[in-house]
C-alpha cells in the first residue's frame, strides 16, 4: 500500500513563531508531529530533536515493520507498537 503523507502546522492566535515540528518518512510509512514549547527558549529545536530521535527508533526496527506489512498478526502489531513506545521514551529522555 502506497501512502502520501503531507504536513501544515499553524503558530495559532497568540503566537508569533511557529515552534511545532512535523516529519514524514514515506519510506517507512511515519508521520510524527511534535508540539514545542513556544514560551520556552529553543522550543522548536527541541520538538525537532524529539521527532528526530523518533525516526531513528523507526528506522532502526525497519525489519520489523516489514515483517508486519506481511504478517499482520497480533505478535507482530505489538512489536510495531514497542518499536513506537520505545521511540517516544528515547524522545522523551
Amino acid at each position: 500500500m502506497k501512502s502520501t503523507l503531507y504536513g501544515h502546522s499553524d503558530p495559532g492566535k497568540t503566537r508569533t513563531k511557529n515552534d511545532d515540528y512535523y516529519l514524514m518518512d514515506e519510506e517507512l510509512g511515519l508521520a510524527v508531529v511534535c508540539d514545542g514549547v513556544g514560551s520556552l527558549a529553543a522550543g522548536g529545536e527541541a520538538a525537532e530533536k524529539c521527532a528526530r530521535a523518533i525516526r531513528h527508533v523507526v528506522y532502526e526496527g525497519r525489519a520489523f515493520l516489514q515483517k508486519y506489512a506481511q504478517d499482520r498478526s497480533l505478535k507482530n502489531r505489538a512489536i510495531v507498537a514497542g518499536i513506537l513506545q520505545k521511540g517516544i521514551q528515547v524522545a522523551n529522555e
